[in-house]
């Protein structure tokens, strides 16, 4: 969480890089929401920092293929012990048919749409953040 116009990915994971189609380990995570979702959703991770509480995203992901991508992910805040800048820890798992085929090599996310978002309170209570 560097600014609230950068949200660093600090380490994507395999399935990350391989949903991607490309590893975006230092890059910017708002640059793949569209404009005019940009400052809501540098507000949806910094709510669950501010409050904290952990967050669940039901969110549909547009690839570069056309393909349409399902997921559910859980976002929790962590203690920064090498900086200043708080972490918030994202686990995310793709909702498909088993049958569907694999993501092509050349695959990028292009867009992001949130579907649903759940706050959940782990001690201190829920952000009232809204979309």
């Amino acid at each position: 969480m560097v600014a609230e116009d950068f949200i660093r990915f600090r380490l994507a994971g395999t399935a990350v890089r391989e949903r991607m189609g490309f590893d975006p380990t230092g890059e910017n995570y708002l640059n793949y929401v569209a404009d005019e979702r940009k400052e809501k959703a540098s507000q949806s991770f910094f709510a669950v920092i501010d409050q904290p509480c952990g967050m669940r995203v039901i969110s549909n992901h547009g690839m570069s293929t056309g393909r349409k991508m399902f997921l559910e992910v859980l976002m929790l805040p962590l203690k920064n012990d090498m900086s200043p800048n708080p972490i918030v820890l994202c686990q995310s798992n793709e909702i498909k048919p088993i049958e569907e085929e694999q993501i092509p090599d050349n695959a990028r996310v292009e867009n992001i749409t949130i579907v649903r978002r759940d706050f959940i309170d782990i001690g201190a209570g829920i952000s009232d953040f809204k979309d």
